[in-house]
């Protein structure tokens, strides 16, 4: 399993996983999944393009895509 993107800007890393939507639970688990895997307590985001989902799932962020990229 690999993470999408990984980006460092002063110190700060971020973990992004990108998708066009989660809705189906096997979809969600395959995308959160190789964040959970990352041992470290960097930050960890789901940007999604459709869909609303819950903004938190197990410390790892959801974030719309809209929302990221404004």
């Amino acid at each position: 399993m690999r993470v999408d993107f990984a980006a460092v800007k002063d110190g700060r890393v971020l973990y992004v996983q990108a998708t066009d939507e989660m809705r189906a639970s096997e979809t969600r688990e395959r995308e959160i999944a190789p964040l959970k895997s990352i041992r470290d307590n960097h930050e960890k985001i789901v940007v999604a393009r459709q869909g609303s989902y819950d903004t938190d799932i197990d410390g790892i962020r959801i974030v719309s895509a809209r929302d990221f990229f404004l």
